[in-house]
């Protein structure tokens, strides 16, 4: 991710499932080095609740978890304050009043790692659809928790699905599986 960003000169990017902030900092070292900007968002409620499905009833936020004290704390230590913003809520519902740091810039890079199911996935990109820029990356965690729903939602809405990136994935492995849908003309 920190290689890709910095060759390709991303500047404006937002991660979906901040955790613990291992990812954001990652994603902020490599952006602030650009002179860009990160949004990150996470509503802790996997932490806070031990649901790993979202609840649609009962969408709550958390400001006390681990997750985003560990955040902050990354953000303070690293420096990256000014260039990573963190936020607690959901996405996509949240999505326009979270990227509001980024004044309007369009988004070249996206992690999505929320929650791994096909709806969510699905819901995610949509939240996002407006805010992408006319080039960019869009990276996914744990792509082997999808059925072959995000594929075909993919192809119908970009003319074309994710690859996986080979030297970060592991069968069967969790956690492990990273992929890549972009518009760049990488090859």
């Amino acid at each position: 991710l920190y290689s890709f960003i910095v060759y390709h000169n991303l500047k404006y990017g937002l991660e979906i499932g901040t955790g613990f902030g291992v990812s954001t900092l990652t994603l902020g070292t490599a952006l602030i080095k650009n002179n860009g900007k990160l949004v990150t968002i996470d509503s802790y409620s996997e932490e806070m609740t031990k649901k790993y499905i979202t609840d649609e009833a009962h969408k709550e936020a958390y400001y006390d978890s681990l997750g985003y004290k560990s955040t902050k704390f990354l953000i303070e230590k690293f420096g990256l304050n000014g260039c990573v913003f963190p936020y607690v809520g959901w996405s996509p519902e949240d999505l326009p009043w979270a990227l509001k740091p980024l004044e309007g810039n369009k988004l070249d890079v996206v992690f999505v790692d929320g929650m791994h199911d096909d709806q969510s996935v699905i819901n995610d990109i949509e939240g996002i659809k407006p805010f992408l820029a006319d080039k960019f990356a869009i990276f996914f965690h744990e792509v082997h928790c999808f059925s072959e729903k995000v594929p075909a939602y993919l192809e119908r809405t970009f003319s074309k699905s994710f690859s996986i990136i080979p030297i970060c994935s592991m069968k069967l492995g969790w956690g492990y599986n990273l992929a890549i849908l972009d518009n760049l003309n990488v090859n």
